[in-house]
């Protein structure tokens, strides 16, 4: 069992490497979710475990589709992130593989990571960083 890490590794990538080598330390395995759409300078050198263009997928759109209509449609985009996200976890969380979830983010990343939060089961442990 993980627990999943999510963010931005294109803006956040220095707090979400801090909370996974926290919680790597204290024994449990971390799976990082990157739900990033081209807002931040960093070129991340952590991987994810779970790309933004695995997510972008399995919200119904690409992560080129995604990152074109940001200034335009940003509910848009961040909607398709936010489903993506949804049907990650909730594939993790089937196959018996979520232990619990750490969102971090701004207001485009709490906008990404909130749907999951609330539909995740109530008893797993859910933090959101904003």
């Amino acid at each position: 069992m993980a627990i999943a890490v999510c963010g931005m590794l294109d803006e956040r990538e220095d707090g979400l490497l801090l909370i996974k080598e926290k919680i790597e330390a204290r024994g449990h395995r971390t799976v990082v979710i990157d739900f990033s759409i081209g807002t931040g300078g960093i070129q991340p050198s952590l991987k994810a475990d779970i790309t933004c263009e695995e997510l972008a997928r399995a919200g119904g759109a690409d992560i080129a589709t995604v990152r074109a209509s940001l200034r335009t449609e940003r509910e848009k985009a961040t909607s398709a992130m936010a489903r993506g996200l949804v049907s990650k976890a909730n594939a993790l969380l089937a196959a018996g593989d979520l232990q619990g979830i750490i969102a971090v983010g701004g207001m485009t990343g709490t906008m990404i990571s909130l749907p999951v939060l609330k539909q995740l089961p109530f008893g797993l442990p859910k933090v959101l960083i904003s």
